[in-house]
């Protein structure tokens, strides 16, 4: 009875990993330095995590520490070639993509980064 115990639950651990998104397959294609703020840069990396599916991630990059900022994923094929808009004040950065993806809106020091669609 045990071993059967046991059997279920190791396969029930593997349909649960399986099903993991932070497990999912990715490719690192692009990464670029969009700008710097105070000293930090602002990065994005284009990872390709399927057939026709590409996922970017914006952080904050520093020295020492990195801090996500916000994660953008599509599902067609042209969006391998998402083009950006910057917008650069004093206190804040506008980040506008060529594509529907939802406002996100961060706050770091006094500083306010936004990813917003559609430019």
């Amino acid at each position: 009875m045990k071993y059967l115990n046991l059997i279920f639950l190791v396969f029930g651990f593997a349909i649960f990993l399986s099903s993991c998104d932070a497990l999912e397959k990715t490719d690192l294609v692009k990464s670029e330095t969009i700008t710097t703020v105070e000293g930090k840069a602002v990065v994005y990396e284009m990872y390709v995590t399927g057939l026709d599916k590409f996922r970017y991630n914006f952080s904050l990059a520093g020295l020492k520490d990195t801090t996500q900022l916000f994660e953008a994923r599509f599902t067609d094929e042209t969006a391998s070639d998402v083009a950006m808009d910057i917008e650069q004040t004093r206190k804040h950065l506008k980040i506008k993509l060529d594509r529907p993806t939802p406002t996100q809106t961060k706050t770091i020091d006094g500083f306010t980064y936004e990813l917003s669609g559609t430019k």
